[in-house]
């Protein structure tokens, strides 16, 4: 199936998916993260100074925008966040500002300074992690493509295209695993909820990986063995 049939994808972007050796929509939806970030609130409390931190909470100013040379920026605001409020600075991020208006709920990653009571933040994503623990799907991506583009239409690609993914595991096998269905484990890899139902699925999406390389090599083995017997009798 064409990658220009997902709604939102044009010429341009399958050139670049392209890069990535994404040519249709059976590689784009096949197309696994390389590992998965786990976010979980940090306690400020108990954290060592300069530790690696992952807090949410909501802006409280307005974001304050330093430019220095060489188009460097750095982006100052305050964030209400559990039981305090601390300051988030993050360097050339001003292109957000217009998106963090008091009251936006953010994630924020960073280290924190416990003297100052300030985050340096690496990365900071509009949205709030709940009271669990976040799983996010990391892609390998090339210049022009975004994580966050490239999961829209790899979900767009599931969405339109899921059931008629070849399932490369017989059905026998299936119910002797108890392996869930192919569109099923794409929603769960690159959806991720659940730490033990994405091993489980990983298993499966592995096993299904072994199974078709045994196939092919069987049939070079069939094939190995025609030819062998085509030149005895030759000879």
């Amino acid at each position: 199936m064409d990658l220009v049939s997902i709604k939102g994808l044009g010429e341009k972007t399958k050139t670049l998916l392209g890069k990535l050796n994404i040519y249709d929509v059976d590689d784009l939806i096949t197309y696994y993260p390389s590992r998965y970030d786990i976010l979980k609130r940090s306690d400020l409390d108990n954290v060592t100074d300069d530790e690696k931190v992952i807090i949410d909470g909501r802006v409280e100013s307005i974001p304050m925008i330093l430019r220095f040379n060489r188009g460097l920026n750095k982006m100052n605001f305050r964030l209400a966040s559990s039981n305090r409020v601390v300051g988030v600075s993050i360097f050339n991020r001003a292109y957000m500002k217009s998106s963090l208006s008091i009251g936006t709920s953010v994630i924020v990653i960073g280290k924190y300074d416990k003297t100052k009571n300030i985050v340096t933040a690496s990365d900071v994503r509009i949205g709030s992690l709940g009271n669990v623990s976040k799983i996010e799907p990391v892609y390998r991506l090339t210049t022009g493509i975004t994580g966050k583009s490239l999961s829209t239409y790899i979900n767009l690609g599931i969405m339109m295209y899921g059931k008629e993914v070849l399932d490369k595991i017989p059905d026998y096998l299936i119910e002797r695993y108890n392996f869930v269905n192919k569109k099923t484990a794409l929603n769960i890899v690159h959806n991720p909820s659940d730490i033990e139902k994405l091993k489980s699925v990983q298993i499966r999406l592995k096993y299904e990986e072994l199974f078709e390389f045994m196939v092919k090599i069987n049939h070079l083995k069939e094939i190995n063995k025609k030819e062998n017997g085509l030149f005895r009798n030759i000879l």
